[in-house]
């Protein structure tokens, strides 16, 4: 009985020295997907002219995600230039019709989709969760997957002409399209509209009161981490393959083509590559 009591204490005793077990290795970040799971499309036709067609339609996307979106076809057989549009952040997929309609009426097909937190229940994914960063991060993620996932649609097609894909993103869709345009090697080119390149030029300089309240609401350090950890996404992605991209800012957003897009997108001559865009194109 001594005897094992004494183990006992010494196996207690090793125990008490030894080095604690080091912490499980985060989950790599990654914008890949199987892109052999169907595609599972839902579509119906929500309006046609003599022109085009819009249709509605869902199709399936990685992490048992559906993602909903417009796409607008040109009458005709093609080949048609295909293009993926990602609207701005607090916006909606209709808000990128008229473009849409405009860019049919030019011979070209493009697809609207939603982003993570535009659909309902059960595929609603909010973000803003500052003490939770590795879920917005992952939310932001999944938002570039499904992006990729509407490049599927398109090329699935037989009327599409995959050597003219292009792409375009206003304000956080021009953010993360800057990802999009990284990691995708598809894309022939990538228009880039009044984005932030930095999560942290809005979040820690952004002198609009609704975010000044945001930062003295929160604990110190809060948003510090937050943006270091949703930024890890975009450091994973500045390693990338490069493409031209065309990057254009608006009066109101001049850190449009800041230190995070830069590196992922190599941008036409100067001449042509910052243009001043405060609106949208006419739809007539």
């Amino acid at each position: 009985m001594h005897l094992l009591l004494s183990l006992v204490l010494l196996a207690a005793s090793a125990d008490a020295g030894a080095a604690p077990s080091p912490a499980p290795a985060p989950r790599p970040i990654t914008f890949e997907y199987d892109a052999r799971q169907p595609l599972d499309i839902k579509d119906t036709v929500v309006a046609e002219t003599p022109e085009l067609t819009i249709h509605d339609l869902t199709f399936a996307s990685a992490n048992q995600q559906r993602v909903g979106a417009y796409l607008v076809v040109p009458k005709g057989k093609g080949p048609f230039a295909p293009i993926v549009l990602g609207h701005w952040g607090r916006g909606v997929r209709a808000g990128f019709i008229p473009e849409a309609k405009l860019y049919a009426r030019a011979g070209a097909i493009a697809i609207v989709p939603d982003y993570p937190w535009d659909p309902g229940e059960p595929y609603r994914r909010t973000t803003n969760h500052f003490d939770k960063p590795e879920l917005d991060r992952d939310i932001y993620v999944q938002t570039v997957i499904d992006l990729r996932r509407a490049i599927d649609v398109l090329l699935a097609r037989k009327d599409v002409d995959p050597k003219r894909l292009a792409y375009v993103g206003h304000s956080y869709g021009a953010q993360w399209g800057a990802i999009l345009s990284a990691v995708d090697k598809r894309m022939r080119t990538a228009v880039l509209v009044a984005g932030v390149g930095e999560l942290g030029d809005i979040l820690l300089k952004n002198p609009d009161p609704d975010l000044v309240e945001l930062r003295k609401a929160l604990p110190p350090g809060v948003l510090d981490k937050y943006v270091q950890v949703v930024g890890e996404s975009t450091r994973s992605a500045s390693s990338r393959r490069r493409r031209r991209s065309l990057c254009s800012c608006s009066s109101d957003a001049s850190r449009s083509t800041s230190t995070a897009t830069r590196p992922l997108a190599t941008p036409r001559p100067r001449a042509s590559r910052r243009r001043c865009s405060g609106t949208t194109p006419p739809t007539t």
